[in-house]
């Protein structure tokens, strides 16, 4: 079963948030001030705040695919796509020690060829005087076009000197060279690269469909010759070409390949590579790198149709110098391009920058004013005094049809998006191991460690999770002053958001490039900044009011904010520190920075941390960029300072507020209990160094306690689960991340505590492998609250709760992990049971859940005892056969299934027994939790026939004030726990009445005999039937269906044969009989 949001909930005990609290326990929030949402919206006292919609998925669950790979030399996978048919999924796996690649196709991984070639060169001397190392491959409907390193023989020495391209479909049967435009083989050489080593995977990916993204008909192929950084490049080239099969047709035919731009900077210092290109409306879009103005995107703009021969116009589009030639833009540095779904645009992957995934939009002219976003931002907690930084996510695939993979292979960094727009990020395979992600047709694919391994692509469950922040005293002045104005080249100007737009303070003229609302209060300081480039100074700015001051050895924050204004890319520094005027005197924190490249997005750089030197003064923060990026405008926000390691919820200058406290009242979990936990480091939170952040805690009033923090560690990620008894602390358990060793904003954390003998906690973070811990118990703890802050109620931190799910039971190892496993809705009803007949968890109990019971009560496995027909089931027809054989004796009959030598009543009891089929206590229709599905079970169906019971989206309805759920006559739920309705007719409906009575009495239609005996032929019309016998069940007080009675009711006797009951009616036919005439309704056959 996936649970999902019209799932009952049954006796679960959980509390979700999604834009309401959906919980079965009573909860309490507290917060004794006005503020704002992530949105800009206003909420009121005690009223909670929702972020912006994210997207969770569990952990996909690898399989190690069944193919012995050597686990040595060099090796790699280089492509992965479609064969021929579009269905059958393709890979090429490059041993380059040895000089193989294998052609591996279908869902098993078989080996669709071998290619032996000799002395790294792939055409086997074919071609003389040249050499050919495969480095990179695009496998797209049966085409594989291979990239090659070319060598050529010189002085009897082979140096490389470019790329050459190949294509097969044929799995490499054969191989065909593709031209270039113009006539002849081989890319034109950049005489200064040769003897470079040249291409990865991520310069020549994906393919490009000529007619949108749909297209499997034609394709364009772009391709980068990177060079090695080692190398010392100075230059690269970028280039072109195509290839188009008839609709129908299995066979690609390839047009020339054309260079498309050649560059080398001689007097470069070293470093300048081209990284991958994209094709766009009007022609090619190249990023290059390194680092500083290398990092830049150009645009070759020419007639696609004639694109053998078409004139060529280049420009830098992004990045790179401005027209003095003296300061560069900043820039990120896309690594791989794939096809966007809008045409025109593309997507690519960043290499160290905090932009994981980028969108770029269409070019047409050169004068197009090139459109830039981030799909994915997570910046990495840097060290002072540097960046906030990225990491080299340098692999991005596309899959028609299926949607995309990015992936850094050094970092725990994953991600699959369906569409471009959605992205999921997902773990690394269970070895801990460094792996290189692919989709492998609908599937992920990961090769790590000589392994490949398989996973479904994730799937998410979108939501609005609870934020919750300290409070504090917002020291910020409502009107800051300047301790030093900015440097003359920058200029930094005050506005305000009013009407709907962001307006300069002095006119309230609206800015020209505009910034989403506020996420803060809009009473907040601020600026707009417009960077000249010669200089990295914007000024000293006052934190707190005149005549204020506080002691830097305390821990401070300062919140700051910046919004790009347009597609660039801009950085913003700060740090913060306490200034005595009077002695001229200041102590400042190292700066930390934030580079920005998405645009028009609330970024917070969220500046934390105390200062060594003893001092009381007035605060101040120095503002400045990292880079001098000219043109580079943005808007800068102070919208609060004050002391903790952490910033509050918005609180406007000046003001403050109580702590965002949500706490829930816990019933009773007894002597063994398990806890999961799910949060979300918000991308708006500080990433503070090592502070032990509170993320929850359980708590009793007699100082009994377990309580967990979160801490970034220099390179790792802790948890630390404490355990206190009567207030004194008895153990405290430190749990470090499996390979993570840096927090990122938007990364989930997941917990599972499980409380017994011992205490076991399984831990989690975004991407990573679950680890384990477990220490001693202190006997049973007296824990009746719970709350997301440290144990004393007074730590709060600024994170995301998404859910917390109770057990009153100890969970193995084997039940968290399937817990860590599930998804979001599955978590919270985790070994919970279903509602009393609600077999299929729906909400209501109906014919549907018959159907459930009906359908899982035999056992299909052939030859087993009661198996009389050895049909692999035990049913209907081998009680038929007992019937037959009733009263025979001798040995070897059928229905014997006692081996006492007569079939009678002892083996019908043997085949009522095996009838049951085994499950998990509690799921399914094991309505009594025994373990079995079994006739006993149906009677839990009758009793509630027509109750409905509360589902998440029935408890969505109650936070909105919906009619509350009410406890139902005959349900019992644990303590605590929101019981479900029983809807139940108090009498009879003025219709059912009549055809009760002509069903149950004498009628002068032959179809309602008055009297029910043994053998009596009875048949009635289906619908007047049902609607009158689903009432009997609320109108008599019956102990259920005797022994007598199944034995008869299964006899099927008293049904003529044409009968138009179905089994639904017969099962409600037999309820209504026993409760309504009594017992003494039958001996057994």
């Amino acid at each position: 079963m996936f649970a999902a949001p019209d799932t009952a909930v049954g006796d679960a005990m959980f509390t979700l948030y999604d834009g309401a609290v959906i919980s079965t326990l009573p909860t309490e929030f507290s917060r004794d001030i006005a503020t704002i949402n992530g949105q800009g919206q206003a909420v009121g006292v005690d009223e909670r705040r929702f972020g912006e919609s994210i997207d969770y998925a569990p952990p996909v669950q690898w399989t190690e695919a069944p193919v012995e790979l050597l686990d040595t030399g060099l090796r790699s996978v280089i492509g992965a796509g479609w064969d021929h048919d579009g269905q059958t999924p393709m890979l090429l796996y490059h041993e380059q020690t040895y000089n193989r690649l294998y052609f591996f196709r279908g869902d098993d991984l078989e080996v669709a060829n071998v290619v032996q070639y000799w002395s790294g060169d792939l055409m086997r001397g074919t071609i003389a005087g040249e050499r050919f190392s495969p480095r990179a491959a695009i496998i797209h409907h049966g085409l594989v076009v291979i990239a090659t390193s070319r060598s050529v023989l010189v002085d009897g020495v082979y140096q490389k000197v470019g790329v050459d391209f190949f294509a097969t479909q044929d799995y490499g049967a054969t191989f065909e060279r593709i031209p270039v435009a113009g006539g002849g083989y081989g890319v034109p050489v950049i005489e200064e690269s040769v003897g470079m080593d040249r291409l990865q995977p991520w310069s020549f990916m994906n393919p490009f469909p000529v007619d949108g993204i749909e297209d499997s008909t034609a394709a364009w192929f772009p391709w980068a010759d990177y060079f090695f950084k080692s190398g010392n490049p100075k230059g690269g080239q970028i280039g072109l070409f195509r290839a188009d099969r008839p609709e129908g047709s299995d066979h690609w035919v390839i047009s020339p390949n054309r260079l498309v731009y050649s560059e080398w900077i001689p007097e470069d210092s070293g470093g300048l590579h081209a990284h991958t290109a994209a094709v766009t409306t009007g022609g090619l879009i190249s990023h290059w790198g390194d680092v500083g103005y290398r990092a830049r995107t150009m645009f070759h703009k020419f007639d696609l149709e004639n694109y053998e021969t078409a004139p060529i116009e280049s420009a830098t589009v992004y990045g790179g110098y401005d027209a003095s030639g003296v300061s560069y833009k900043l820039a990120p540095q896309p690594v791989a391009a794939a096809p966007s779904p809008v045409p025109g645009e593309h997507l690519t992957s960043g290499d160290e920058t905090p932009d994981h995934v980028l969108s770029f939009g269409a070019m047409s002219e050169l004068t197009d004013r090139l459109t830039i976003d981030a799909k994915i931002y997570q910046p990495e907690i840097g060290t002072p005094g540097g960046v906030y930084g990225g990491i080299p996510v340098l692999h991005l695939q596309w899959v028609q049809g299926v949607g995309y993979v990015a992936g850094a292979v050094d970092d725990n960094n994953y991600y699959y998006s369906p569409d471009g727009e959605q992205w999921i990020d997902f773990n690394r395979p269970p070895n801990n191991k460094k792996a290189s992600i692919w989709l492998y047709g609908d599937r992920l694919l990961a090769f790590s460690d000589s392994k490949f391994w398989l996973a479904d692509t994730p799937t998410s469950t979108e939501l609005r999770p609870l934020q919750i922040a300290p409070g504090g005293v917002n020291e910020i002045a409502l009107d800051p002053e300047w301790r030093r104005d900015p440097h003359a080249s920058n200029s930094v100007r005050r506005v305000v958001y009013s009407e709907g737009a962001w307006r300069y303070q002095d006119t309230l003229e609206a800015l020209e490039l505009q910034a989403p609302a506020p996420p803060f209060e809009s009473s907040a300081p601020v600026y707009e900044v417009v960077v000249n480039g010669t200089n990295h100074e914007l000024g000293s700015l006052w934190l707190q009011p005149p005549g204020e001051t506080s002691h830097t050895a305390d821990p401070h924050v300062v919140e700051m904010w910046v919004a790009n204004l347009g597609s660039q890319a801009a950085s913003f520094g700060a740090n913060q520190g306490g200034v005595d005027s009077s002695a001229g005197v200041s102590a400042f924190s190292d700066l930390k920075y934030f580079e920005v490249n998405s645009n028009t997005q609330w970024i917070s750089t969220g500046v934390s941390t105390g200062i060594d030197d003893e001092l009381e003064g007035r605060f101040a923060a120095e503002l400045r960029t990292y880079y001098r990026t000219p043109g580079a405008r943005f808007l800068v926000a102070a919208p609060y300072f004050g002391e903790g390691v952490a910033p509050t919820y918005p609180l406007a200058p000046q003001a403050s507020g109580s702590d965002e406290l949500e706490s829930m009242a816990l019933p009773d979990l007894g002597e063994a209990w398990s806890v999961g936990i799910v949060a979300h480091w918000p991308h708006i939170a500080p990433l503070s160094s090592e502070q032990r952040m509170p993320i929850a805690s359980l708590v009793g009033e007699d100082g009994d306690a377990i309580e967990v923090t979160l801490q970034q560690f220099r390179y790792g990620v802790r948890v630390y689960v404490d355990m206190y008894q009567d207030g004194v602390l008895q153990s405290s358990m430190l749990l470090s991340s499996a390979t993570r060793e840096h927090l990122q904003r938007g990364d989930w954390f997941e917990l599972v505590l499980s409380y017994d003998e011992e205490l076991s906690v399984n831990f989690v973070i975004s991407g990573d492998t679950a680890v384990s811990r477990q220490v001693a118990a202190v006997g049973e703890l007296d824990l009746d609250n719970f709350q997301w802050a440290d144990r004393t109620g007074d730590v709060i931190a600024a994170i995301d709760p998404i859910l917390v799910t109770f057990d009153d039971s100890a969970w193995d190892p084997s039940q968290r992990l399937e817990w860590m496993a599930s998804g979001l809705y599955d978590k919270a009803i985790f070994e919970s049971f279903a509602s009393p007949g609600d077999f299929n968890r729906d909400g209501v109990v109906d014919a549907a859940d018959y159907t459930v019971w009906r359908d899982t009560l035999y056992d299909a496995t052939p030859g087993r005892l009661g198996d009389i027909n050895s049909d692999g089931l035990i049913n209907e027809d081998d009680r038929l056969i007992w019937v037959a054989q009733y009263g025979q004796t001798g040995s070897g009959l059928a229905a014997d299934l006692n081996s006492d030598g007569v079939v009678n009543a002892a083996d019908y009891t043997v085949w009522r027994d095996l009838t049951a089929l085994q499950v998990v206590p509690g799921t399914g229709a094991d309505a009594d939790g025994n373990g079995f599905i079994e006739r006993a079970d149906l009677q839990y169906w009758i009793d509630n026939y027509g109750a409905t019971y509360a589902t998440f989206d029935s408890l969505r309805e109650d936070y909105f004030g919906e009619p509350a759920l009410a406890a139902s006559d005959g349900v019992v739920a644990k303590e605590g726990v929101v019981a479900p309705t029983v809807e139940r007719s108090e009498t009879l409906s003025p219709t059912a009445a009549p055809k009760f009575a002509l069903f149950s009495t004498s009628s002068a239609s032959t179809n309602h005999p008055k009297v029910f005996t043994p053998g009596a032929k009875v048949s009635a019309g289906s619908t007047s039937r049902t609607e009158a016998l689903l009432l009997l069940p609320n109108q008599q007080a019956g102990n259920g269906l005797s022994e007598a009675d199944e034995a008869f009711w299964y006899s099927g006797d008293w049904l003529s044969s044409e009968s138009d009951a179905t089994p639904l009616d017969e099962a409600l036919a037999a309820a209504a009989l026993d409760r309504a005439l009594g017992s003494g309704l039958g001996s057994a056959l």
